[in-house]
């Protein structure tokens, strides 16, 4: 009856396991991306003041396929 309760852990260890490999493996693939230069190049070094204000009204959301705006 003890080799039982041992099973339970055993499989969580297992499935631990698996989640950390697969999260390495993915983080890989994110540092490959994040390493990738970008193909936009912004050249200006001068800086450019924005003057302004932004008003928002009668704006309204609705997800698809509910009925009613949020």
């Amino acid at each position: 009856m003890n080799v039982y309760r041992l099973t339970c852990p055993f499989a969580a260890l297992g499935w631990v396991t698996s989640l950390i490999q697969r999260a390495a493996a993915s983080q890989t693939r994110i540092n490959e991306f994040l390493k990738t230069p970008s193909a936009i190049k912004n050249d200006s070094t001068s800086e450019t003041k924005i003057e302004g204000d932004i008003k928002f009204s009668n704006v309204s959301f609705t997800y698809p396929k509910q009925a009613s705006p949020l």
